[in-house]
Formats: structure tokens, sequence, C-alpha cells
């Protein structure tokens, strides 16, 4: 299973994939630890975290993340404090963020400043 030690130690491998684009690691036991590791992946469009432990925290390190597409975050520990960083992925056209504690409110809010992203609730 993929946790933030073998993160950690795959890092100096990591990065050798510095135009990597699709990173899926859903269902992994990774934390916020990984997130600043997460971030230097500049080039990635298409970012799935979803059944992983990952809070607010690991959203606001991703947050420069300016080229992502799609964002999976499915069954997270997000909540409505994310909204501002969620915010800055204005190149996003889907973001699912069922089964967080996002409430409907906040995800009302996200979806009016990014209008055209497809967000699932």
């Amino acid at each position: 299973t993929l946790d933030d030690a073998l993160l950690a130690r795959l890092r100096p491998s990591l990065k050798e994939f510095d135009h990597l684009e699709i990173l899926d690691i859903r269902r992994s036991t990774i934390t916020d630890q990984s997130a600043p590791l997460l971030s230097t992946f500049t080039e990635l469009r298409h970012l799935r975290l979803s059944q992983t432990p990952i809070t607010d925290e690991t959203i606001h390190q991703i947050s420069r993340l300016g080229r992502l597409e799609s964002l999976e975050l499915y069954e997270t520990a997000l909540t409505d404090a994310c909204l501002d960083d969620l915010s800055q992925f204005t190149n996003l056209i889907s973001l699912d963020i069922r089964r967080t504690r996002i409430t409907p409110t906040a995800a009302a809010q996200l979806q009016q400043r990014l209008p055209g992203c497809k967000i699932r609730f």
C-alpha cells in the first residue's frame, strides 16, 4: 500500500517525472504529510486522491497546481475551510467532492466561483 513513508523513499526517483500529467493514488494511506511532494508535480492535469485520509491542508499545499483539469477528492476529510483553496483551480472542468464534509452551501459557492467546472457533490 502506498503511504507517506513509501512516497518519501520514492521522492528522489519521482523527480524524474516532472512532466507527469496524471497521478492516481486513490485508496492509498497518504496523508497531508505528502502534500509538499504532490505540489511539485506542476504539470499535473488529472489528480485522484479519493478515499485517502487527506484534509484541507493538502488542498492548501496543492492549490498552486494551476494546470489541473480534474480533481477527485471523493470520500476525504475535506471541509468548508478549503473553499478558497479549491477556488484557485480555475482550469478545473471536473471536481468530485462527494462524501466529504463540505456543506451544500459551500459547494454552491464553489460552483459560482468555478462556473466552467462540473462539480459532483
